[in-house]
């Protein structure tokens, strides 16, 4: 499985960064010499890297990920956004639907920030 699969997406990361996520991560996207996802040990931090969060430090984060589903048919993962009437959105991979969910639980308060952050430093 390709690296880019485990973890969330660039957009995703840049903006879990944006919303004050502590940058502890396994996986780093990179913006100096070396581009792309490296991993914490090979990557030049004077370059200001973006955690690239895997799935289990999502679900770690926001503890828990329920709600997400698999379809067969779509090759992609996916959840109810809307109880009524129903809506999907639909996600290539499971850590971008987990991303997502800590965005949102992020954005409405559902979870404090430095909550957040303790969980994933004392993870």
């Amino acid at each position: 499985m390709k690296l880019e699969n485990q973890v969330c997406s660039v957009e995703q990361a840049e903006k879990l960064k944006k919303l004050g996520v502590k940058q502890e991560s396994l996986f780093y996207w990179t913006h100096s010499e070396k581009w792309g996802i490296m991993p914490k040990k090979s990557i030049d931090f004077s370059g200001n890297p973006t955690s690239m969060f895997t799935a289990s430090e999502l679900v770690l984060m926001i503890g828990f990920c329920y709600g997400i589903e698999y379809s067969d048919k779509k090759q992609q993962f996916y959840m109810e956004t809307n109880s009524s009437p129903r809506e999907f959105t639909y996600y290539d991979t499971f850590s971008q639907a987990c991303a997502y969910k800590l965005i949102n639980a992020i954005e409405k308060e559902w979870i404090p920030i430095d909550k957040i952050n303790k969980r994933l430093l004392e993870g």
